[in-house]
């Protein structure tokens, strides 16, 4: 296999008390929480806006946050929640945890601004600086080039565990049996739909699929002025 050697210096950009990769909604929490306690967070994001796949994949509506009757997850994801229905745009008339996609998108940015949290977005995490079995910096890819980033501490939120594995840290793919992981969940708007009167059902069931089945989801919410 034909190589290629780089020698490279990289600048280091930024310092922080707490780097965060990843601005879906663990990495979200795990920002906005340090920041409230005073550290000096920086969130990472590899899109242009925060959200993870509920805004990148319009994967709604949010799976069941409850056991029962009793709310099991509250804190900062309720504070969200919150705000979206403040601006119309969660449940309405469609499934009653269905959002509106866009405003969630706005909701997590302002929440992260007015907690303090540095966000910086475009930029993929592609190694891990260590010192024994610490991290002592990642280097990051953006439209600035190659980058370099320390901090005291280093929360890995990338859904993937991009950050961890880069720094050394053993992992697995798939099932054991085969190596084989969850069909992706490909999600697609349509509008104009009439003929559907429950918020949740199977509308299609194809034993040809990865799943056997489609879901279709109601998601409408309540139209904004």
């Amino acid at each position: 296999m034909e190589m290629y050697t780089q020698v490279k210096n990289i600048e280091i950009s930024k310092h922080a008390d707490v780097i965060v990769a990843g601005g879906g909604p663990a990495g979200i929490a795990a920002a906005i929480a340090s920041a409230r306690q005073g550290a000096d967070t920086i969130l990472l994001e590899r899109n242009g806006f925060l959200g993870g796949m509920g805004s990148a994949a319009l994967v709604n509506p949010f799976m069941s946050f409850s056991s029962g009757k009793t709310q099991l997850v509250k804190g900062i994801f309720q504070e969200m929640i919150d705000r979206l229905k403040d601006a119309g745009a969660f449940g309405g008339g469609g499934h009653a945890w269905s959002f509106d996609p866009e405003v969630y998108k706005y909701v997590l940015n302002e929440m992260a601004l007015e907690s303090g949290v540095r966000l910086q977005f475009h930029s993929f995490v592609v190694d891990a600086v260590t010192a024994g079995n610490l991290i002592s910096g990642i280097i990051i890819e953006s439209k600035s080039g190659r980058q370099l980033l320390k901090a005291k501490t280093f929360i890995d939120c990338t859904g993937d565990g991009d950050l961890a594995a880069r720094a050394g840290a053993e992992f697995k793919i798939g099932r054991e049996s085969d190596g084989q992981c969850q069909p992706a969940s490909i999600m697609f708007k349509m509008g104009g739909v009439t003929n559907r009167k429950k918020a949740c059902e199977y509308a299609v069931d194809d034993e040809r699929l990865p799943q056997g089945r489609v879901l279709f989801l109601r998601c409408r919410v309540k139209e904004r002025s």
